[in-house]
């Protein structure tokens, strides 16, 4: 009875605006609090919506990169598409607690926090090295942070200079990570709603 008084009175209820489709997949094993949390934080910070593929992934053998003993994010972006086939037509974000490893400037194989296509479908994260010595709290800042920057870049964001911008580049480290604001920085915000403007679905 109440629903339908407000839908009388106020109309149809509207879902919030949205920027993109996200899709989330374990690949192994990621802990479950954080993939909650980078939900949220996709579906508050960046504005997309987000949905879950329900079991978790095994790492494809053909990402293994037996010299470093890691796994290299570059071909698991490659390979996404395959292990994540219900996601057409948006983008996937990767979730996984091991080493990931990526080709960069002079090194080969350089170990990294994350890694997204500038612009594109596919993105992975890793907390291997967020999670070293730190509490549970700083743990869960430093994945969602890391996990809208590569969504960010996935939309077209590239690194940017802006104090405490959450698309400020790594660096090699955490610092960048751990002293920002956690948010798009202005220009970034304004960069995003003009390549994708959140509308009603």
């Amino acid at each position: 009875m109440y629903l339908l008084l407000a839908a009388l009175l106020f109309g149809p209820a509207r879902a919030d605006p949205t920027r993109a489709d996200v899709w989330l997949a374990v690949l192994d094993a990621f802990p479950a609090d954080l993939v909650d949390a980078v939900a949220d934080k996709l579906e508050s910070e960046v504005q997309v919506r987000v949905s879950r593929v329900a079991r978790p992934i095994p790492l494809p053998a053909a990402a293994w990169y037996a010299p470093r003993q890691r796994w290299r994010a570059d071909r698991l972006l490659d390979l996404l598409p395959t292990l994540v086939p219900q996601a057409a037509g948006a983008r996937v974000l990767a979730l996984t607690t091991v080493d990931i490893s990526t080709t960069k400037d002079e090194h080969p194989d350089w170990g990294i926090f994350g890694l997204g296509e500038l612009p594109g479908d596919a993105a992975v994260i890793s907390s291997f090295r967020l999670r070293k010595g730190v509490d549970a709290a700083t743990l869960r800042r430093r994945v969602v942070i890391i996990a809208a920057h590569e969504v960010g870049h996935t939309l077209g964001l590239p690194h940017c200079t802006e104090v405490g911008c959450l698309m400020l580049d790594a660096e090699g480290g955490v610092a960048n990570t751990d002293t920002g604001t956690a948010h798009l920085g202005p220009a970034c915000r304004a960069r995003l709603d003009r390549g994708f403007p959140a509308r009603e679905r």
